[in-house]
């Protein structure tokens, strides 16, 4: 091969090193089951000693419950809608929790902190029974939930502090009316549900949910866990792009270089719910798929605008648009603009250190069109997307609906579920519980826990952060050598040439010239 030839092929290889945004992983999703039973409806243990993985108390299953990650190794959740020790007391039926638990990420145990069944504590000390509050804590002073679902289709507008060092639950205490706390008189929400929330370091922030009458909101509020006071931000004027009112949505929270967060939703429900009594395996409130989106916005600060990143814009109810609700999952592993995860709600997500969205399971919709007044599916399916390229890649799970539990030695993974628990430690992502399908196809309450860890299936690496490989830098070193050894020739070359001397063409024969006669006189002019 010619220089030239060899410095093109070097080109070739500069190109692709420096403009091909991301490199693929082609790693399996490999999930591990951490405890938990693997069938549904199980009660909570609480045991003398210890089981075979040093728990003395395992929560039974439920979904909906309300969890913190305090980043300093515990993890709280509160109550949701499942099983407690009394199962057989209440005939094998659900019913509205509020205990309280701790997951220690460090041992992988949990401790039961406030058990209303077994101690006497005054209904007036602790929240009432309810599922699908949400939550947040500060530092390591207090955990925190607000809102849900409850007993006698009751939502609540009511935020609880508990005092970690105290033990204790404390109220801010508010006028279910007027909508008014009585401790300092500012601001509060109205009674919610499902409301889509984002947790950070100092501020909680909600958007939307549903309300006593199950139909969604559009509100947005930020709770300072600092001054523990609400308020409320301005609605969007018409004529801005805005989410519509919605509930159930996946979120995520990203900071910029600035330091300024910036809030991610996907997912969730705009049309008003229908309520469904509270029974065995019956959740309280479901949605038809009417109502599922498959939208990715952004709320960004401190300009308080919303962005729609990826989803069909302007969604109007109908027949036509949740025809459009199936997801697009393409090749497992290859990134592609037209790949979307199907619309959906309840689903769980988490940021890498990359600052990729990752997204999994759901009720909602995977590749069967479905029809708008019907309920939607059970979903398993796994994906990320980048912020870079704003391409969504289906990671793992199944392109499916209602896949069980699988456990086995060459293969296991969680079946599809809603509704569940979630946190993320050092990159690796857990699930806890859920409505789902159980190891026997069931549907049922889960109290099963499972992990995996994100950094082995990074799909992507940032360009401006990745490392460059050692045989990158070979080619480079080779190409500027190539590049100075041929201009090094060149300028000999032309140097040789023009400093050597200028002889008329030497002919030892005579040369003739002939000339003809033009056919035609031509005139030129001056």
């Amino acid at each position: 091969m010619s220089i030239s030839g060899w410095c093109l092929l070097l080109l070739l290889c500069v190109y692709l090193e420096v403009y091909s945004t991301y490199v693929l992983s082609t790693k399996k999703i490999v999930w591990t089951w951490e405890t938990g039973h693997l069938l549904g409806d199980q009660q909570t243990k609480k045991l003398e000693g210890h089981d075979i993985y040093g728990n003395a108390h395992y929560p039974g299953g439920r979904q909906a419950s309300a969890v913190w990650n305090d980043n300093n190794g515990t993890v709280w959740m509160f109550g949701g809608f499942g099983f407690d020790a009394n199962r057989h007391m209440s005939f094998g039926k659900a019913n509205y929790l509020n205990d309280l638990w701790k997951y220690d990420l460090e041992e992988g145990t949990w401790s039961l902190l406030l058990d209303p069944v077994s101690e006497t504590i005054d209904k007036a000390d602790r929240p009432e029974p309810r599922q699908s509050a949400i939550a947040c804590g500060y530092k390591n002073i207090y955990f925190m939930i607000h809102g849900g679902f409850g007993e006698d289709s009751r939502m609540f507008n009511d935020t609880w502090l508990y005092e970690i060092n105290r033990h204790v639950w404390t109220p801010l205490i508010c006028n279910l009316t007027i909508s008014v706390c009585i401790s300092d008189k500012v601001h509060h929400p109205a009674s919610r549900a499902e409301a889509v929330a984002w947790c950070t370091d100092e501020i909680l922030y909600m958007h939307g949910g549903v309300n006593q009458s199950f139909h969604v909101l559009n509100d947005f509020w930020t709770f300072s866990l600092i001054e523990m006071a609400w308020r409320e931000l301005p609605v969007p004027k018409s004529n801005e792009l805005h989410p519509a009112p919605r509930n159930g949505a996946v979120t995520w929270t990203l900071k910029t270089a600035e330091g300024a967060h910036e809030l991610y939703m996907f997912g969730d429900n705009i049309m008003n719910g229908v309520h469904i009594n509270a029974g065995l395996l019956t959740p309280p409130f479901l949605h038809r798929n009417g109502g599922y989106v498959a939208q990715l916005w952004k709320f960004a600060f401190p300009q308080c605008t919303w962005t729609l990143l990826n989803g069909i814009p302007n969604y109007v109810i109908s027949q036509r648009m949740v025809s459009k609700c199936v997801g697009r999952y393409g090749v497992l592993n290859v990134p592609s603009q037209d790949n979307r995860p199907g619309c959906r709600k309840l689903a769980a997500g988490w940021t890498d250190d990359e600052g990729n969205l990752w997204l999994f399971g759901g009720l909602g919709t995977a590749t069967k069109i479905p029809y708008m007044y019907t309920y939607a599916h059970l979903l398993s399916d796994l994906w990320v997307y980048n912020m870079t390229t704003a391409m969504w890649v289906w990671m793992g799970g199944s392109n499916t609906e209602d896949v069980a539990n699988h456990l086995n030695v060459s293969e296991s993974y969680p079946g599809a579920r809603y509704d569940f628990a979630t946190w993320t430690d050092n990159e690796t992502m857990y699930i806890f519980g859920g409505f789902g399908l159980d190891s026997d196809k069931q549907p049922t309450l889960l109290g099963d826990m499972w992990s995996f860890h994100m950094k082995f299936y990074q799909t992507w690496i940032s360009p401006k952060k990745k490392d460059i490989h050692p045989l990158f830098v070979f080619l480079i070193a080779l190409f500027v050598l190539f590049t100075i050894f041929g201009l090094f020739g060149t300028s000999l070359y032309l140097k040789k040439s023009l400093n050597a001397p200028r002889h008329p063409p030497k002919h030892t024969d005579k040369v003739e010239v002939r000339y003809t006669k033009l056919k035609s006189q031509v005139k030129f002019k001056p």
